[in-house]
């Protein structure tokens, strides 16, 4: 800037730039750090770019993740409805806001699935009664 007053030859403008530049400089020393980090000149292309590569990249990532995280919450769904049918429950456990069941689908209170049942009740119980029968012996 001062490379640029000292080029002005009418002495008055000189004057007046002279002026206004050092009142600028006045403005910007007292200014509060974060103001003068918002005065500051861009960052360079080259590091925008990479900026926003680095962006691109870490938003991908994000995407990916989320896709595993949706999958796995649908495949918690299905296994919360089959070994909820499993024990004749709703899939809410009985929830009173649940607008299918309103509270009555705790388990025992629907119908029970056989084949759920089968796959997820039955191999307890059989291990319940191998065990009863062991305590039974002693």
């Amino acid at each position: 800037m001062d490379q640029i007053i000292e080029q002005i030859k009418d002495p008055q403008t000189k004057m007046m730039a002279q002026l206004m530049a050092k009142q600028q400089k006045e403005r910007t020393e007292s200014q509060p750090p974060e103001t003068k980090k918002l005065n500051a000149p861009y960052p360079p292309a080259e590091k925008m770019r990479a900026d926003i590569q680095e962006l691109i990249r870490m938003n991908k990532a994000l995407i990916q993740e989320f896709k595993v995280f949706k999958e796995q919450h649908e495949q918690l769904k299905k296994l919360n409805a089959t070994v909820a049918s499993a024990l004749g429950a709703c899939e809410c456990w009985g929830n009173p806001l649940c607008p299918i069941c309103h509270g009555e689908g705790k388990p025992g209170n629907l119908e029970v699935h056989p084949v759920a049942f089968n796959r997820f009740a039955e191999p307890l119980f059989q291990k319940l009664i191998q065990q009863t029968a062991l305590v039974e012996e002693k």
